[in-house]
């Protein structure tokens, strides 16, 4: 908590702070979605009117989410240095307006809108980098006691958590997972071959991969390969799993699956890619695993694809 904001709130407060965070936990959702039910659980704890969450994008806040008076405000983007909430930034430090109409440090058109008289601005704070800032308003002159803005400080605190947790999730995916198709990318491939090479060493169950390959006429844009992507989703299983691993190129698992088993999904492909002309065809390699190795196996997976373009028979 920061220094100077105040008493800590008392027992009920922490309560229902705890209780915030078990909905927070509980919901695994997008960030809005968190920081919406931050800013509206806000109005039942303390005596606001409205609050916001602003979060940076680039120099300037954004208003994430709103609710109550300052619903309205949602989207709207705030200059750090011309506003409370920069203030609240700059110094690291909770700020109070008991009376925003004549205190110069306060955006007074925001607070127009947000018909806010008193306001309390608390950093949202990770390591002592800012991320943003937790805002609740009153339309009544001086609203909040110091245990009000304790707790401002306190949900602030609630506020980067999540924040840092979806910045943690985002990357996470981004990570193994293609941004143009939504696909697993070659990492996921990876990982995904490990998981059930395991499984096939443990229950000698068969294990079929496939590597295709668009061959367009004209460069490949990326809602060629979006609708590629969502062709090759409609013809396979839901325990089947398919990458995209290369600009052109994707893979598909087949787990407890032959060979010649994975050539019929990866024929209705070939078929759906042919129909629905997108100036491209595709080529696929299917191969059956019969090691424990990853590498070895991706490796005959590309042994198969050449093999196809050449025209070579499948093994």
């Amino acid at each position: 908590m920061e220094e100077g904001t105040g008493r800590v709130p008392d027992a009920e407060r922490l309560l229902a702070v705890i209780a915030l965070q078990s909905a927070i936990l509980a919901l695994r959702r997008e960030l809005d979605d968190v920081l919406h039910l931050a800013s509206t659980r806000a109005l039942s704890l303390l005596p606001a009117t409205g609050a916001v969450v602003e979060i940076f994008d680039g120099e300037e806040l954004r208003i994430r989410a709103a609710s109550g008076a300052a619903a309205g405000t949602r989207e709207q983007r705030l200059h750090r240095d011309a506003s409370l909430s920069g203030l609240a930034v700059m110094t690291r430090a909770v700020q109070r307006s008991d009376d925003a109409a004549h205190d110069d440090r306060v955006d007074r058109a925001l607070c127009a809108r947000m018909h806010a008289t008193s306001v309390v601005c608390a950093p949202v704070l990770h390591f002592g980098t800012a991320l943003g800032v937790f805002k609740v308003v009153s339309s009544e002159r001086a609203a909040f006691s110091d245990e009000d803005v304790s707790l401002v400080a306190v949900l602030a605190d609630v506020v980067a958590a999540a924040v840092v947790y979806a910045q943690h999730v985002d990357a996470e995916r981004a990570s193994r997972f293609d941004d143009v198709t939504g696909l697993s990318n070659r990492r996921g491939l990876d990982e995904k071959l490990a998981l059930e090479l395991e499984r096939r060493r443990r229950y000698g169950d068969p294990l079929a991969v496939a590597f295709a390959e668009l061959e367009p006429t004209d460069p490949t844009t990326a809602d060629t390969s979006r609708e590629v992507a969502a062709l090759l989703r409609g013809c396979i299983r839901s325990i089947d799993a398919a990458f995209r691993i290369g600009g052109d190129t994707f893979a598909i698992v087949f787990p407890n699956t032959s060979a010649e088993a994975a050539r019929v999904p990866v024929a209705r492909f070939v078929d759906a890619v042919t129909r629905a002309r997108l100036g491209a065809g595709v080529t696929v390699g299917v191969v059956e695993a019969t090691g424990d190795s990853p590498s070895d196996l991706i490796a005959d997976a590309e042994a198969a694809l050449q093999a196809a373009k050449r025209g070579d028979a499948p093994a």
